[in-house]
């Protein structure tokens, strides 16, 4: 008799996958306000703004891969995982 070994179903992945993409866009957007205090002269407020602008675009790139994980989500279930909504 095989033993019983837990599965992972792919509606549990996607869980995890969200709620990744979510932290991981939360890191970002607390990093990019952190830096804006991090400065002093014009050429650091330069740089940082250029780093800010490049954390906002991963920050939509991730927003866009959180929507996707949201649909197969609710695809997969019928209902909505809700990790956009608390962003």
């Amino acid at each position: 008799m095989a033993k019983n070994t837990p599965i992972i179903t792919q509606t549990e992945i996607l869980a995890m996958a969200g709620r990744h993409i979510q932290q991981t866009i939360l890191d970002l957007r607390a990093q990019a306000e952190s830096l804006k205090y991090c400065v002093s002269t014009e050429e650091e407020k330069q740089a940082m703004a250029n780093i800010i602008a490049s954390t906002e675009q991963q920050v939509i790139c991730h927003m866009e891969r959180l929507q996707a994980v949201e649909t197969m989500y609710h695809i997969e279930t019928g209902s909505e995982l809700g990790l956009i909504v608390e962003l």
